[in-house]
């Protein structure tokens, strides 16, 4: 699915329409939640709702990407920055919930009135 986005931007001949990825990567463990695209931020972040936009990690790191390969490397640095114990059954069980956002942005430029609309 994400190097199938990536090959699709890579495709597009329209110039009036620009793209943008950015991911985030968070853990949640005790209630505390952390950013583990920024692991040496060792603050619990808050949870906050946008009264349009809904529930948000204030301060969660966003950071852009432009291939596969920036999402999986991404991914394997956070996942290193997990929290781990051990368990019965587990030497290295994970302890947390991790949750890895992608935010998909397309621009499109209108030529008549020089506006960008976003979605």
């Amino acid at each position: 699915l994400c190097e199938d986005l990536f090959t699709r931007i890579n495709h597009n001949e329209d110039l009036d329409l620009s793209y943008s990825v950015e991911v985030s990567y968070m853990e949640i463990y005790c209630e505390r939640v952390r950013d583990l695209l920024n692991p040496k931020s060792r603050d619990s972040l808050r949870v906050r709702e946008h009264p349009i936009l809904g529930p948000y990690v204030e301060n969660l790191s966003k950071l852009a990407v432009t291939n596969f390969r920036d999402i999986a490397e991404l991914m394997d640095c956070g996942n290193q920055a997990r929290t781990v114990a051990c368990t019965n059954m587990n030497e290295s069980s994970s302890r947390s919930h991790a949750v890895f956002t992608i935010v998909f942005t397309q621009k499109r430029h209108d030529a008549i009135t020089n506006l960008f609309t976003e979605k």
